[in-house]
């Protein structure tokens, strides 16, 4: 069931971006196939309205006329209808006091602004009908709505006809303008629904018991074609209301939206190959076809004697399409009629020679036409460890070359534009725009591409210059565009691509092949390498991401004591690690370190005040003692503070990561100083409208006291108090006068030499109605959240709705680690006791 619908709101675009929802909804692919729902006179009707659904409206409408929503004909029982048109939202409906019968029907019509409904993304929907007011919602925020036909009325005219989800009858009797699209959450309410109210609960399922709400399809059923009883989760009418679907099973189906998330976001490409869709294998695991899925039927199929094969699971548990000295070319493609076009791929290179990943050529004379993705490494002379892309022609020959870490997986994307007078050719590594190869030539090329085939693998063969054997890379994706797409468009897929290939990792360690890349106990999913206990595979001890830095050989060891240790008066996890590699390039690596829940709570019997993963800190010990044994002396400590980890789950275990420059022995425990530490926890909440601060200490020398400071913005403080050191460890303060609202506190730390220290700064939220706070914002490294709620859930989104971390908090303050984000504005989610907060902060 969707229990929650993860999109989030862009309050400063005042739009939506696609994102993740899970469950089911319903597609639709041809006419003829819908849902309807038996209904009877007006019980549907009220002069105050709200209909409310989600669509994924897909390309393939393109300017067809569709219709998510209707009720009735033209005709004496015609009713309203939603319509969409080339993203346009429109609706009408007929004066209650006419007839209906067209052409001349007493109606209203209603238009949004061209484009409002984007292609190829979830977009939430609203339409309100308040007395004689109509206002549209997108995404929970309000958009243009003008009448450009009829007059304006209240209500609307009743019909007995069925109420119909996914067309539109026409006067010839005939189901049309299906949205070949998803469509789910369904809701029909007799209230006229606020912009807040809309927002409350549009990102969950309803309860069905909500004031005002009629019906409600939830569409989150199993299976395919016709008879399908689509149930209404409404109480006040029940099963009374349930749809039907109507149709056949290839065009009427209940999918996982997963699945329809796993769409290119961009509508024209004339060439889509992916090695997770299309492909055709003969008995050797060799690709006979490898099939366009732009609808074009642009499929590459063997054009040599030797066919690649399909590796699983091989690029972020995705496949790829394996090449060495192999070639697949597609059927004549021309490119004439924008001299314009743009290229992703997404490859690793792993041979020792050059090859081409892409070219589109004519076989004959492959100089002279055409252009060319190509990858080379040392081994060609000249070459320099680098990709290029290049455009052929007459009169000139206009490169850009980038350098990069051969063996390593990548985004290029290049831009071929004949229009241009030089520069014709751009090229983008992983989403940044590489500078111009110095003395390249710029002169413009006068000859059409022509009708060429696109060649993958090896180069064309009348290439006399080429290689013979081309080195043996990956594919995973390419994408071709006739055209040069706007910066937003490559930034959407981009981001399309990153988050396929090079977010997250594999599934499981079950059967984990042998790696010999470096130990029999590293696995690489070619986004992070693994070390796990070759005894037990599933027990994984550490993950780096290398970020193509080469490392050489590396052993990874993991210690696991009997219980959580204690050094001068710090408890630290009874798991720690060793990391060894043989080579140390320069340059920022991530790791992560795994433990289990087991070892979080045992370490909470030493440090009850342990309530939280985002709590705990590492120490680095990097010296001659890295043998498991906690012993400083002789190396270099460094803390990595919970600012800079990320806490997360991965193989049923938990995990820290973090970015290093070398690898070391590592500890896990809390605090702000490296082991040994001094201040243990500070921590303050609210009870009786007071603030209780407690805080813990352990090895304190030679410190007078506490002064404890206070502030309502975080940067001006006051002191209201001061608690002088005793021999216990375990400290406490009560604040009885707090602001409404925010009260910041932070220990300054006087030593008796006259020194002091600042603790971390923690908040207060003094409020009836749940608040919730974050700071800084802008953020740096660090977001700290506050609630004035002890337990809340919280979902982070980037701007185009990728989920990029969740958690659960069991207090009222939560920091995390924004470090491994992107520049970029962001979005959260913070959930306590059916009260949600939406919030946006900025990650510089």
């Amino acid at each position: 069931m969707k229990k929650i619908l993860t999109l989030f709101v862009a309050l400063l675009l005042s739009s939506w971006a696609h994102a993740q929802i899970t469950g089911n909804s319903l597609r639709l692919n041809a006419n003829a196939n819908y849902v309807t729902v038996p209904d009877a006179a007006s019980a549907s009707l009220s002069n105050d309205m709200t209909w409310e659904f989600w669509i994924y409206y897909r390309c393939v409408n393109g300017n067809t006329a569709v219709y998510p929503l209707t009720k009735g004909w033209c005709g004496s029982t015609w009713s309203y209808y939603v319509e969409i048109q080339n993203g346009q939202l429109n609706f009408q409906k007929i004066n209650p006091g006419g007839s209906g019968t067209c052409p001349n029907a007493p109606l209203a019509r209603y238009e949004s602004t061209p484009g409002l409904i984007p292609f190829n993304t979830w977009t939430h929907i609203s339409i309100v009908q308040n007395g004689t007011n109509v206002q549209f919602y997108t995404n929970g925020q309000a958009a243009t709505t003008t009448l450009t036909a009829g007059s304006v009325f209240t209500g609307i005219h009743t019909s007995p006809r069925p109420f119909i989800i996914g067309a539109y009858q026409n006067l010839g009797g005939s189901f049309v303008g299906v949205p070949q699209s998803n469509m789910d959450e369904v809701r029909i309410w007799h209230t006229a629904r606020t912009q807040e109210e809309i927002q409350n609960n549009m990102l969950q399922e309803l309860i069905g018991n909500e004031g005002g709400l009629y019906a409600y399809w939830k569409l989150n059923e199993t299976g395919a074609g016709a008879g399908i009883t689509v149930a209404n989760s409404a109480i006040a009418t029940g099963a009374t209301t349930n749809g039907t679907t109507v149709g056949t099973a290839p065009n009427i189906l209940f999918v996982d939206n997963s699945i329809v998330q796993n769409q290119l976001p961009n509508c024209d490409p004339i060439l889509w190959l992916k090695a997770d869709a299309g492909i055709t294998l003969n008995g050797l695991n060799e690709v006979t076809q490898w099939a366009d899925q732009s609808g074009n039927n642009n499929h590459a199929i063997a054009d040599g004697t030797t066919l690649p094969t399909v590796i699983p699971n091989a690029l972020n548990n995705k496949p790829v399409v394996d090449f060495t000295d192999d070639r697949l070319a597609t059927p004549l493609v021309n490119l004439t009629t924008t001299n314009q076009t743009e290229v992703f791929v997404v490859y690793k290179g792993i041979g020792a020679n050059g090859f081409t990943p892409m070219e589109f050529s004519d076989d004959v004379n492959v100089v002279t036409t055409g252009f060319y993705i190509a990858d080379q490494d040392n081994s060609c002379p000249g070459c320099q460890n680098d990709v290029s892309a290049g455009l052929k022609g007459n009169t000139g020959y206009n490169q850009n070359t980038l350098n990069q870490t051969q063996g390593c997986a990548k985004i290029i994307n290049a831009t071929f534009d004949k229009s241009l007078a030089s520069e014709e050719v751009k090229i983008w590594l992983n989403g940044v725009l590489q500078p111009k190869t110095p003395g390249t030539t710029d002169a413009n090329n006068t000859n059409n591409y022509g009708s060429h085939k696109f060649y993958l693998g090896k180069r064309s063969a009348n290439c006399t210059f080429c290689p013979g054997v081309m080195g043996e890379f990956y594919y995973a994706e390419i994408i071709v565009y006739n055209r040069v797409l706007s910066p937003s468009e490559k930034t959407q897929i981009n981001t399309y691509l990153q988050n396929k290939y090079f977010s997250g990792t594999a599934a499981s360690f079950v059967n984990v092949p042998a790696m010999p890349t470096f130990n029999d106990a590293v696995y690489d999913d070619n986004v992070w390498k693994h070390s796990y206990n070759t005894a037990s595979p599933n027990d994984v001890i550490a993950s780096v991401k290398d970020n193509c830095l080469a490392l050489g050989t590396r052993n990874d060891t993991v210690y696991v004591a009997p219980n959580a240790g204690i050094y001068n008066g710090q408890p630290y996890m009874r798991r720690h690690y060793v990391i060894h590699t043989s080579l140390n390039p320069v340059g920022t690596k991530k790791v992560r370190l795994y433990y289990t829940d087991a070892d979080f709570a045992d370490l909470q019997t030493l440090l009850p005040s342990l309530t939280n993963h985002n709590q705990l800190v590492v120490t680095k010990y990097n010296g001659a003692n890295e043998d498991g044994i906690y012993n400083p002396a002789g190396g270099t400590l460094t803390l990595i503070p919970s600012a800079q980890i990320t806490t997360g789950t991965a193989f049923g275990q938990r995990y820290l990561q973090f970015d290093v420059s070398g690898f070391s022995e590592f500890w896990i425990h809390t605090g702000n100083t490296p082991l040994p530490l001094d201040l243990l926890s500070f921590t303050a909440t609210k009870r009786n409208n007071e603030a209780q601060l407690s805080w813990k200490i352990a090895n304190m020398q030679q410190v007078a006291g506490f002064e404890i400071e206070k502030s309502t913005d975080a940067l001006s403080f006051s002191n209201i108090g001061f608690v002088r050191t005793t021999e216990n460890n375990d400290y406490n303060f009560v604040d009885n006068n707090l602001h409404e609202n925010k009260n910041y506190y932070r220990l300054k730390i006087l030593d008796n030499d006259g020194q002091f220290s600042f603790s971390k700064t923690v908040l207060v939220l003094n409020s009836d109605k749940m608040h919730v706070d974050l700071y800084p914002n802008p953020v740096k490294e660090e977001l700290q959240i506050n609630t004035t709620t002890q337990t809340f859930k919280y979902e982070i989104y980037d701007i185009y709705g990728k989920k990029v971390l969740s958690g659960m908090n069991e207090s009222a303050h939560a920091i995390i680690s924004c470090k491994a984000f992107h520049k970029g504005l962001y979005f959260i989610k913070v959930d306590a006791d059916d009260e949600i907060v939406l919030l946006k902060f900025v990650k510089e």
